[in-house]
């Protein structure tokens, strides 16, 4: 997939947990103040698992992190 299709699943799936906390009533939560950091922390948290990818959108911002575990991949093959 994509960055950009990483990021709309994480969007959309932050959305959809929120929903259903509210729907449910799971949590008491004010949805204006939960809402944004929320679905930030899932677009970062759909990105994560491309880290292993050398060319993913993720990898490209957190380099120092990524190449190291490009090299630990190739190299146990």
């Amino acid at each position: 997939m994509m960055g950009k299709t990483h990021k709309i699943g994480g969007a959309v799936i932050g959305l959809i947990i929120l929903d259903a906390i509210l729907i449910l009533k799971i949590a008491d939560i004010n949805p204006f103040f939960h809402c944004i950091p929320f679905i930030v922390a899932n677009i970062i948290g759909a990105l994560i698992c491309d880290i292993d990818s050398i060319n993913s959108t993720i990898s490209r911002y957190l380099w120092i992190i990524a190449i190291p575990i490009w090299l630990l991949q190739k190299v146990m093959g």
